[in-house]
């Protein structure tokens, strides 16, 4: 019927058919899929197992360093532990995913909602006019005129920087993110794939 809710098969939250994600034997909540990539090939108890895992390390973890800048999200390192996690905040309002530095596959940042602005200039238009009026007349300012050169000067603006991390959790795959990365991101997250 419509609005019918169905029963999370991680946590057992109520979930409205239009906010529910369909994996191989059951159905999840958006908070229990960010753990995967929401695979028809993910059993409840894979997600299961990566939460109870991931609720381990989260208590266990001990930050030794976070990495943020004026106006952008956080990495939190534990480095006695090698894990890290991202948040857009201080003080994360969900449970974030804590990875092993060994569990990333890959990175990227990437700009997102930018815009290209193209400017067309005519160079040297009145001049050219001017010369071509003087020797030809009225006619040869406008042909004067249309020699002209036309320069175009393209430049990109604004855009969100978006900060991806690929996951490998234990043979579950995932893509976590955040917008507006530390400046330091690509230095921390190479150190800790090369680690």
């Amino acid at each position: 019927m419509f609005g019918k809710k169905t029963l999370c098969a991680i946590c057992g939250t109520k979930v409205s058919k239009s906010l529910q994600n369909q994996i191989g034997d059951g159905v999840i909540c958006l908070n229990c899929g960010r753990i995967c990539k929401k695979s028809l090939m993910e059993t409840v108890q894979t997600i299961s197992s990566a939460w109870e895992e991931n609720h381990r390390r989260y208590s266990a973890f001990n930050q030794s360093m976070a990495i943020t800048n004026f106006g952008s999200g956080y990495i939190y390192v534990d480095n006695s532990q090698q894990y890290a996690y991202i948040s857009s905040y201080k003080k994360p309002k969900q449970e974030p995913i804590i990875f092993s530095f060994s569990e990333i596959e890959g990175y990227r940042i990437e700009q997102v909602g930018e815009k290209t602005i193209s400017k067309t200039k005519n160079k040297g238009e009145i001049g050219r006019a001017v010369v071509g009026g003087a020797l030809f007349g009225p006619a040869g300012a406008v042909v004067g005129a249309a020699t002209s050169k036309t320069q175009t000067e393209t430049k990109t603006v604004g855009g969100v920087p978006i900060l991806y991390i690929d996951l490998d959790l234990n043979g579950i795959k995932t893509t976590i993110s955040i917008a507006h990365p530390p400046l330091q991101a690509s230095q921390i997250l190479d150190s800790m794939m090369n680690s």
